[in-house]
């Protein structure tokens, strides 16, 4: 099978993870894979997989934009070219492209819902829908269906998968050479790795390690990630004078050199489609405290692969911190259990098989 994957960029991110890895596995089950984006800092993993990426500018958040229009004519001859059989579009700019092309070439498309969705009028007058709809959580589904009102047999829940080969459970020893290569040697470590974005909820974090350094001052907070809040968060830190309590490290192309460092996760988010770096973090064998929001609720079940607190809960944070960071034998729990959960549930062959039926099932319903 020929497929087409288009996406805004090719930057270090959630969709760009999952993208790479289905190409990927797509690649080594022997199918043809094309990945359109405007480029980034992973595209050499796409060509090192022998994907194929061509750069098209759809930098846009607005998918009326006339470069969209402008893109259309190219993409569908492409499509033409190189007799594409299947399109998938993964963010709501190029759900519209991948309708426009479709309609031009008759080459259906599939799209993925990474998350959710404001409820604009605009988006209720194309929904673009496409051939079938994935969605990576059960509460993304129920968004679309009572949100959107996209009718449930056109929705295919396949939750996210990850390279399992590429995530361990590192020793005492790696780990601590990782905390020294961070700067944090002999800290009590907690990281977390999402853009700086207001919806991820950062600022409650900083909060929450203002609070637990209280019981527990050898609390180190790793953030790692780029993005428009990064100014704000690192005067939060400051103001509150917790300098050497956190630091800032820019995003890198994978996550397993930072999970190596450290000894919990964290994820705070106020609302998370699923949470790819959470299920990274438990291949890693490593205890999580998160939000109780979104997709994270299919992840972690509460007390055993993880620890959950509502969402904004600065408070209720800081004690899931200390309870881990503070309890070897709870945090040894955790991890176990929920490195036991990835390695029977998020491999990333169980997603590709799941995909290549839509895929299946969308060219069989355009015949």
């Amino acid at each position: 099978m020929k497929i087409l994957h288009l996406t805004t960029h090719f930057n270090t991110g959630g969709i760009t993870t999952y993208i790479l890895t289905l190409s990927q596995q797509l690649a080594r089950l022997g199918h043809h894979v094309c990945v359109v984006s405007s480029g980034g800092n992973m595209e050499e993993d796409l060509l090192q997989a022998g994907v194929e990426h061509v750069t098209v500018d759809l930098r846009t958040k607005f998918f009326l934009s006339w470069k969209i229009f402008a893109a259309a004519p190219r993409i569908t001859a492409m499509i033409r070219e190189k007799e594409i059989d299947v399109i998938h579009a993964h963010t709501r700019v190029t759900h519209f492209l991948a309708h426009l092309v479709s309609r031009k070439t008759g080459i259906p498309y599939v799209i993925t819902y990474h998350g959710f969705y404001h409820i604009k009028p605009v988006r209720r007058l194309f929904p673009c829908l496409g051939s079938r709809v994935i969605s990576i959580s059960d509460q993304v589904t129920d968004h679309l269906v009572h949100d959107f009102h996209v009718a449930p047999d056109r929705v295919e829940t396949i939750r996210n998968g990850i390279n399992l080969e590429a995530f361990r459970a590192a020793s005492p020893e790696e780990r601590e050479r990782q905390k020294i290569l961070f700067g944090c040697e002999g800290k009590k470590v907690a990281g977390v790795i999402a853009r700086l974005a207001d919806v991820k909820g950062h600022r409650f974090l900083i909060d929450a390690v203002d609070l637990a350094r209280k019981t527990l001052p050898d609390i180190f907070l790793m953030i790692i990630g780029t993005g428009r809040e990064e100014q704000g968060l690192k005067d939060q830190v400051r103001r509150q004078g917790l300098e050497d309590y956190i630091r800032f490290f820019p995003a890198a192309r994978t996550s397993a050199g930072f999970l190596a460092a450290f000894d919990c996760f964290v994820l705070p988010s106020l609302d998370e489609g699923l949470g790819l770096v959470i299920m990274e973090a438990q291949a890693s064998g490593l205890p999580v405290a998160a939000s109780r929001t979104g997709g994270i609720l299919s992840l972690i079940d509460d007390g055993k692969t993880g620890l959950l607190v509502e969402p904004g809960n600065a408070e209720a944070l800081a004690e899931a911190l200390v309870r881990i960071l503070s309890q070897p034998d709870l945090a040894a729990s955790l991890g176990a259990q929920a490195r036991e959960k990835a390695q029977q549930e998020y491999g990333a062959e169980i997603m590709t098989e799941k995909i290549v039926e839509v895929y299946e099932k969308a060219r069989s319903n355009s015949q």
